[in-house]
Parts: C-alpha cells; sequence; structure tokens
C-alpha cells in the first residue's frame, strides 16, 4: 500500500471530523472519490503531482475555513478541476450533474426533439432508449464513485 494514500487518508478522516456543516463547500464527495481511487494511477511524475494538490487541499481545508461559494468555486478552479480531468482521462470519472439539473436537461432536449419531429413515435421511442441510457450510466459512475463535481 502507498504510503501517500495513508497520509492522504490519514488527513482526510482529520477533516471528515472537523468540517461536518460545509461539506458541500469543501467539495467532500470529490475529495473521497480522489482518495479512493489514488492508488489505481499509474506511478510517475503526473500520480507525484496529483499528490501534492490533494495534499496542499486537505491542508488548506484544515487551516481555512470555507464559508461561501466564491470561496469554495475558487478552490474548485484551483485543485478539484485540474485533478477531475486527470481522473477523467486515466480512471474514467465524469463530472457529477445533480439529479434536478439532469432532470431539467432532459426534459427539455426531449421536448425540443419531439416537437422538431412533429410527435414521431419512433423519434419518441429512440429519445426515451437515449434518456434511460444516459440516466443508468449517472447512476453506474455514482455507485462506482467515479465523480467530481462543483460543490460535490
Amino acid at each position: 500500500m502507498d504510503i501517500r494514500y495513508n497520509e492522504l487518508n490519514t488527513a482526510f478522516m482529520k477533516i471528515n471530523a472537523i468540517h461536518l456543516v460545509n461539506r458541500r463547500y469543501c467539495h467532500f464527495n470529490s475529495i473521497k472519490n480522489f482518495i479512493l481511487y489514488f492508488e489505481q494511477l499509474e506511478e510517475g511524475k503526473k500520480k507525484d503531482e496529483i499528490y501534492l494538490l490533494l495534499k496542499d487541499y486537505l491542508y488548506n481545508i484544515e487551516n481555512v475555513q470555507i464559508t461561501d461559494r466564491n470561496m469554495s468555486l475558487e478552490m474548485y478552479n484551483k485543485y478539484i478541476q485540474p485533478i477531475g480531468q486527470y481522473y477523467h482521462k486515466r480512471l474514467g470519472f465524469t463530472l457529477f450533474t445533480r439529479w434536478s439539473t439532469n432532470i431539467i436537461i432532459i426534459l427539455l432536449a426531449n421536448f425540443l426533439l419531439v416537437t422538431m419531429f412533429k410527435f414521431n413515435l419512433y423519434v419518441i421511442f429512440i429519445i426515451v432508449l437515449l434518456d434511460s441510457v444516459y440516466l443508468y450510466k449517472m447512476i453506474q459512475k455514482q455507485v462506482q464513485k467515479k465523480t467530481y463535481g462543483f460543490m460535490w
């Protein structure tokens, strides 16, 4: 077992005990998922960079109280997004979007497609099939804990 994984996990557990109120501002689930899959990253310079980013992020979270959306966004752009992009390329992570956002996007897209094709039954069937596949993939990624995102 990688000693860096143990260090990250220990730091995360310490933060877990401290930050019970503002977890979403701290991107708690994203960090938890990154640490969970850290050992699966290929050894090398990029893994070292990811380790340093995670370590720096955990240090900042422990020592700086993030209390608003702007601070959270700044931390997301500096740490979570670059790590998430790398995990997306290497481990198949996906950007998490809330269920309410997914439903709104699906309903709008369905409405536009159905009205464009004049309520064609075949188009409606294909749309429902694609919606089902999309939702299944989102559920699958959440179960596998391969998601990251802003305030997630």
